[in-house]
């Protein structure tokens, strides 16, 4: 199998700027996906980039974030699904190297459990 990436509405590929790195990571549990994202763009802070970070799922989350990248077009969401299971600790690192030409000033790293309750949570960070 192939690696798998959906880069869409990217207004930082191939090197910019976002304030934020918000990488969320994932292993069957797609379908927390959709609330975890709507966690993120409700936020009352708006200079980030969304990378979602699947470690080779058996669940297959790619439909859940197609449909996520389509419901928000103005949002930066990328998606990346590695060949094989790596592990949480190198998942988060390669989603981080893979974002290295960002250039982003802070990194959050959401698990495919965590959903920010509080819209200002980024803003007070």
């Amino acid at each position: 199998m192939k690696d798998e990436k959906f880069e869409k509405n990217s207004k930082a590929i191939g090197g910019g700027y976002k304030k934020l790195l918000v990488i969320i990571t994932t292993y069957s549990r797609k379908n927390n996906l959709p609330d975890i994202v709507e966690s993120v763009v409700n936020q009352t802070f708006k200079d980030y980039k969304i990378f979602i970070a699947d470690d080779c799922s058996p669940d297959s989350p790619e439909t859940i974030v197609k449909g996520i990248i389509k419901k928000y077009p103005n949002i930066d969401i990328e998606y990346y699904r590695n060949r094989r299971n790596i592990g949480e600790g190198k998942n988060v690192k390669l989603a981080i190297a893979k974002n290295y030409d960002l250039n982003a000033k802070y990194v959050v790293i959401l698990q495919d459990d965590t959903i920010y309750l509080d819209n200002n949570f980024l803003s007070k960070s």
